[in-house]
């Protein structure tokens, strides 16, 4: 088992307390970020349609909104470190083109992985919906069965089923940032391995470290809170990860498996 809840809390606050106005507004810069995408975003879909908005989104979210926010993260860890960078390092992986194509990466492969296995939970929908589709009986040149009026239920059944499996399934890859920004050598894909290994014995604990954060979660909804809130979130994770890694090297260590792989937190 991960730290208590409680020693992870009070070790994020300890390391925050120095530098939290400086942590505040790094925060408030990611989040405003967030707002014009949000504001773009509702007049693009005035402009040119829904289906045009969700490809900006897409694209804003990608390109620009997730690079910050591991700068952020990066900000943070470096901080957990005891090195207190300037609120311009937030924008890091911007930095270069090395460091950019890199965050996009391991974008892309945890985005890719994530969606392949979305897909395969949604067949059974699908197929659902296939039943009931009035093309398909007019294919086979038959009426549409009464029994298939219910189905509606069964798909969204089983569309609820998928999201809650996946949900589970993307707890594998939760450690991926943490293991990015904290070893900026490491290989995307070696960074993907390694969190699905340690994930295995951390998951459900960090599933219930976040329930740990309901109240805040629903105060953040406000918004403006979440300028204050967000950099407890980040350094409770990051404290959090750092505490399932060390974890997993004492496990190898007990093993004295030198082919297991291994991960300094330090």
């Amino acid at each position: 088992m991960v730290a208590p809840s409680a020693v992870v809390k009070q070790t994020a606050k300890t390391v925050l307390k120095p530098n939290y106005i400086k942590s505040v507004v790094c925060s408030t810069v990611f989040l405003f970020l967030a707002v014009i995408c949000y504001l773009l975003s509702g007049l693009i879909e005035i402009m040119a349609g829904r289906t045009v908005m969700y490809i900006f989104i897409t694209l804003f979210t990608f390109f620009l909104t997730v690079p910050l926010f591991y700068g952020l993260l990066r900000f943070f860890r470096r901080m957990q470190w005891g090195e207190i960078d300037g609120i311009i390092s937030i924008f890091h992986y911007f930095s270069s083109k090395k460091e950019y194509l890199k965050v996009l990466k391991v974008n892309a492969v945890v985005t890719v992985r994530l969606g392949v296995i979305g897909v395969i939970l949604m067949i059974p929908m699908f197929i659902s919906d296939l039943l009931q589709s009035s093309f398909v009986y007019d294919l086979l040149g038959t009426a549409i069965p009464l029994w298939t009026s219910n189905l509606w239920v069964v798909s969204m059944v089983l569309f609820v089923t998928a999201l809650i499996v996946l949900f589970f399934v993307s707890l594998r890859f939760y450690i991926v940032p943490f293991i990015f920004v904290a070893n900026e050598d490491i290989d995307v894909l070696e960074a993907v391995r390694l969190s699905n290994v340690i994930s295995k014995r951390t998951a459900f604990d960090f599933f219930f470290f976040m329930l740990s954060f309901i109240f805040w979660i629903l105060l953040s909804i406000l918004l403006i809170p979440l300028c204050f809130i967000m950099p407890y979130f980040i350094m409770s994770y990051l404290v959090h990860c750092r505490f399932a890694v060390s974890q997993y090297n004492r496990v190898v260590d007990d093993l004295n498996n030198t082919s297991a792989p291994s991960y300094s937190a330090d």
